[in-house]
């Protein structure tokens, strides 16, 4: 290992430098939206924009120069902001957001790992910004001798993470010959509705999604003290409604009219999420479970990210080393994610990785009036940190029938 110290844009950093610090949600909503809009219009979709951004995060740690200021621009970090701040902010999340989730009975994990090859020289600084505050102490793998050792270690490693959500993040056909690194980051939620639906009056009832025939699904009902709005902001008729979770955190779904001509995307909700007051609300909610997997690789490339994936990559913030004159690069962004939303609450998990090598990738009393929140037909919806905002997770659901 080359013990020798890369100082960097970061100096010294230690944990006894988590001082008081600005929220992380700096930027994290403007990156979730600007994701969404690159990935793909149609089905349903399921992601965690959060653990795609501290993903990189980790990566960031190693970036110097042009590689540097890509990454900063796209993942909506302070432009010129000292790398030390951005990772202590990180650090101050994950160990202040989990900790306040489980006083109140809920449940959110986040883990982050690295592998490196064997006797592949890593930058010291590196290592002890991801072993201090993103708590990823590297671990060894042979990806080129025993990749199957390699494969079977990192997907039980995010297995445990993800409370068996997500079982593989490596296929057997991938190919990590080539791979030097692989940086993961894993996020688990778990947690109860503060106002659970009755399971006794869930029932079979249309969804009706554009050019395909309705389907009955299994949907839930509840009238409640709901976070609700309606609006024309987004360009079109919407309803918005907000269900907390016993932790804090929340659900926000977004239901167009149903008559809307055009699908709602996540290009519409932005800055156009409208201020909430609680009402009496009449819910139907479809039970779901969704789960997705792929690669963001052409998406963060779209979005400004190029020179990371190419020759171009300045990477020696993790390692000096070069291989046949490549440097190190990132070869593939993959993102897996899990959820299910039934009548108790709600389970999700995400986990993305990062794989790195040396060839790139190409009056009276009255009876209260009700709102109505009818999801039979297409909706996007959000789990994000109430507190501060900060989004967690994000979806779209077409068809809850499918998986």
């Amino acid at each position: 290992m080359n013990q020798q110290e890369n100082a960097g844009p970061m100096g010294n950093v230690g944990v006894e430098c988590l001082e008081p610090i600005r929220p992380i949600l700096a930027g994290n909503n403007e990156f979730s939206f600007d994701l969404a809009h690159v990935l793909p219009g149609d089905g349903n979709l399921f992601f965690s924009p959060f653990n795609i951004r501290m993903a990189l995060a980790m990566t960031y740690a190693g970036a110097r120069e042009g590689t540097e200021k890509a990454m900063a621009k796209v993942l909506r970090f302070t432009e010129g902001e000292d790398q030390k701040a951005l990772h202590l902010e990180f650090s101050k999340f994950i160990e202040r957001i989990p900790r306040t989730i489980e006083k109140s009975g809920g449940k959110l994990r986040i883990a982050n790992g690295i592998w490196a090859q064997e006797k592949y020289s890593v930058e010291l600084l590196f290592r002890k910004v991801l072993s201090e505050l993103y708590k990823a102490p590297m671990r060894l793998a042979n990806f080129a001798g025993d990749p199957e050792a390699a494969r079977r270690e990192i997907n039980a490693w995010v297995e445990e993470a993800t409370e068996r959500k997500i079982r593989e993040v490596i296929s057997p056909k991938a190919a990590l010959n080539e791979i030097v690194m692989i940086l993961v980051s894993a996020i688990y939620f778990n947690d109860f509705w503060d106002l659970p639906f009755m399971p006794s009056r869930t029932r079979n009832d249309a969804f009706f999604t554009p050019d395909r025939p309705a389907k009955n699904v299994p949907t839930m009902f509840g009238v409640h003290p709901f976070g609700y709005a309606e609006s024309d902001g987004p360009g079109m008729p919407c309803k918005f409604l907000e269900m907390p979770y016993k932790s804090g955190l929340s659900f926000l779904a977004v239901l167009p009219a149903k008559d809307s001509p055009r699908r709602l995307t996540f290009d519409d909700l932005v800055n156009s999420i409208p201020r909430l007051s609680e009402e009496i609300v009449e819910v139907w909610l479809p039970k779901f479970k969704m789960t997705s997997s792929f690669s963001a690789a052409k998406a963060l490339m779209n979005m400004g990210m190029e020179c990371a994936f190419t020759k171009e990559a300045d990477f020696t913030g993790i390692s000096r080393t070069a291989r046949a004159g490549s440097p190190l690069m990132i070869y593939d962004v993959t993102h897996n994610a899990d959820i299910e939303v039934d009548e108790k609450g709600t389970e999700a998990a995400a986990a993305t990785t990062v794989w790195m090598g040396h060839q790139g990738c190409q009056g009276p009393v009255t009876p209260p009036v009700w709102k109505k929140f009818v999801a039979d037909h297409p909706f996007l919806f959000m789990i994000r940190e109430k507190a501060t905002g900060t989004i967690l997770f994000m979806g779209r659901v077409e068809d809850p029938s499918e998986g």
